[in-house]
C-alpha cells in the first residue's frame, strides 16, 4: 500500500514538471519580441494578404500614407525654368515642345545652305529652284524682280563671296507653323549690264540680310520655306 502511494506521488511529480516545461516553450515560442515582424503566413491565400493590406490602408491613422494624401510631385527642372514665352529662347522651347526633333545646329546649317543656293539660283534666273525653296508668295516678288530687269534689257550679275555668319535672331509659333528668323552677314558683288554696257557695278558690298523661313510643325516634309527677306 505504501509503495503504490509513492508510485502515484512519483508520477504525479513528473506530470508537473512536464506541465512546467510545456509552459516554458509556450512562453518562449508563443511570444513576439518587441521589433520582431509577424512571420508571413505561407498558407495564406493572395485574397488573404490583398484583404490584409486594404485593412490597414482603410485604417484612419494611415490615411497620410495614401497617394492621394500626398502632396503634389515638384515640376521638373526643365518645366521650372522654362524661359520666358516672348523671349528667343521661349519661341525656341515651344518650337521643340511642338517639334521634337528640331535642332538649332541643323536648321543653322541647312538655313546656311539654303542661303548660298537662292542667291546662286537668283543670280542665274533658275526660276524652278526657287519655287522649290520658298513660299508661292515669295516667288512671286522674286521672279517680279527678275522679270523687271528683262524687260529693261538689264542682265544682273551676281556672286557670293564669303557668307561670314548666320545666326537665329527670332521664332514664333502660329498653331502648328513654325518661324524662325535667320540674320545672314555675306561679302556678294552685284554687275548690272545693259547689253555688253557695264551699266552699274556696285563692287564687293558686306550685306545684312534678314530671312524668315516657315514650316508646318508634324508635317512628314523636313523642308522649309523662305517666306519673308529684308535688308538690315
Amino acid at each position: 500500500m505504501a509503495a503504490s502511494y509513492a508510485e502515484d506521488m512519483e508520477i504525479l511529480l513528473y506530470a508537473l514538471i512536464a506541465a512546467f516545461f510545456a509552459w516554458r516553450l509556450y512562453a518562449t515560442l508563443g511570444t513576439r519580441h518587441e521589433g520582431e515582424r509577424q512571420r508571413p503566413n505561407p498558407f495564406a491565400t493572395p485574397d488573404d494578404t490583398v484583404q490584409g493590406n486594404r485593412a490597414k490602408e482603410s485604417d484612419p491613422k494611415n490615411l497620410l500614407a495614401l497617394p492621394l494624401n500626398k502632396p503634389l510631385p515638384a515640376p521638373s527642372m526643365q518645366e521650372a525654368s522654362a524661359p520666358a514665352p516672348d523671349s528667343l529662347s521661349g519661341a525656341l522651347y515651344a518650337l521643340q515642345k511642338a517639334e521634337p526633333n528640331f535642332d538649332e545646329k541643323a536648321f543653322l546649317k541647312g538655313a546656311r545652305v539654303a542661303f548660298e543656293m537662292i542667291v546662286h539660283a537668283f543670280a542665274a534666273q533658275d526660276r524652278e529652284a526657287l519655287k522649290n525653296l520658298m513660299s508661292p508668295v515669295l516667288f512671286e516678288a522674286f521672279t517680279k524682280a527678275m522679270d523687271e530687269h528683262k524687260q529693261k534689257g538689264e542682265r544682273v550679275e551676281m556672286k557670293l563671296l564669303n557668307l561670314r555668319e548666320a545666326h537665329l535672331s527670332a521664332a514664333r509659333m502660329d498653331g502648328r507653323m513654325a518661324y524662325v528668323t535667320v540674320e545672314f552677314t555675306s561679302d556678294q558683288s552685284r554687275v548690272i549690264y545693259s547689253g555688253d554696257t557695264v551699266q552699274e557695278n556696285a563692287g564687293t558690298q558686306r550685306l545684312h540680310d534678314i530671312w524668315t523661313f516657315r514650316r508646318e510643325t508634324g508635317s512628314p516634309d523636313p523642308n522649309w520655306l523662305l517666306v519673308e527677306t529684308k535688308t538690315g
